[in-house]
């Protein structure tokens, strides 16, 4: 009996030993379950964290471009701004001093005047004695509009391909490359309005109007490069464009008869185009300083006249 006892004694505190070491093993093997699992979610963490900081990378990388956009265009805008301040004030200084004449002839021509400005003349005599005094200040009031035609020489000469006709107010081109034609004038200062008349419009293409530097490319639509601003339209609708950058698309096109208006305000630095008389969107452009031709591009199936010598339109700026 006492060794029977013993046995079972024996037995049952294996028993115990077992279920205390399974149940020690149970939980060892849940706490490794929650730790595998803990692991795994900071391991999603980390590669959520890590597309977050991608994604921020890539935007702040965006972000510094286009701040560094901005500020080469601002550096740009304000060269400009300087610029014209220094061509207007050695303007006013030449102006004081600047002998425009001196010869035989009693009749002579000034060219490059501003339109709508007043300037004083004045004149002296000399001969084989000497040089007499000056005459009394003289006022000389310039128009108050601009008359102005499109240049051959200044459009690329004979080897452009563009065929001007009545006395140079009317353009067209054979070929199907766009062509340039420039105005005779250029613009630093005050309001200026012109307009063209589609003579003819018989294919599809999208003439392009607008204002252009002196060295523009000849060769390409208007708008194209950074040397001009400009409007290009169809039969439906018309877009904005600078240095082949075109935006805010507006409806509404051209068919033969319909006229374009440019209106070029370098009081406000603005530039803003017209379809049938009324308003093509907003103000196109801002901050043009410097010095602007009257510009256009066509190409075959395009024949427009200019108009020039109007008065300015009165626009709403917004």
């Amino acid at each position: 009996f006492g060794v029977q006892s013993n046995v079972r004694m024996g037995i049952d505190f294996k028993l115990q030993v077992l279920d205390i070491l399974g149940t020690e093993l149970s939980h060892n093997l849940q706490q490794l379950s929650e730790k595998a699992r803990s692991t795994t979610e900071f391991i999603q963490r980390l590669k959520g964290m890590s597309d977050k900081v991608t994604e921020s990378c890539m935007e702040f990388e965006r972000l510094v471009h286009a701040q560094c956009e901005a500020l080469i265009q601002a550096i740009h805008d304000r060269r400009e701004y300087l610029l014209e301040a220094i061509r207007m004030d050695k303007d006013t200084k030449i102006r004081i001093l600047k002998e425009v004449y001196c010869g035989k002839e009693t009749i002579c021509t000034v060219d490059g005047l501003h339109f709508n400005s007043m300037y004083n003349a004045r004149v002296k005599a000399f001969n084989s004695a000497g040089e007499g005094e000056y005459s009394a200040l003289i006022g000389l009031q310039t128009a108050e509009v601009a008359w102005f035609t499109f240049d051959p020489v200044l459009s690329g000469g004979a080897g452009s391909g563009l065929i001007f006709s009545k006395n140079n107010a009317t353009v067209s081109v054979e070929g199907w490359e766009h062509r340039v034609a420039l105005g005779s004038v250029g613009f630093s200062r005050g309001v200026h309005y012109w307009e063209f008349t589609i003579d003819n419009y018989t294919a599809d293409t999208d003439p392009a109007f607008g204002v252009a530097r002196i060295d523009v490319a000849r060769n390409k639509m208007l708008g194209k490069d950074e040397k001009s601003f400009a409007m290009y339209i169809d039969r439906q609708r018309s877009w904005f464009q600078h240095n082949s950058i075109h935006e805010r698309r507006v409806e509404g096109g051209i068919t033969t008869g319909s006229t374009i208006g440019v209106l070029l305000d370098l009081e406000r630095h603005t530039l803003s185009f017209l379809v049938n008389e009324m308003p093509q969107g907003s103000v196109a452009f801002r901050d043009l300083y410097g010095v602007f031709y009257p510009a256009v591009s066509i190409n075959r199936g395009v024949t427009l006249t200019m108009h020039t010598a109007m008065d300015a339109p009165k626009m709403d700026y917004f």
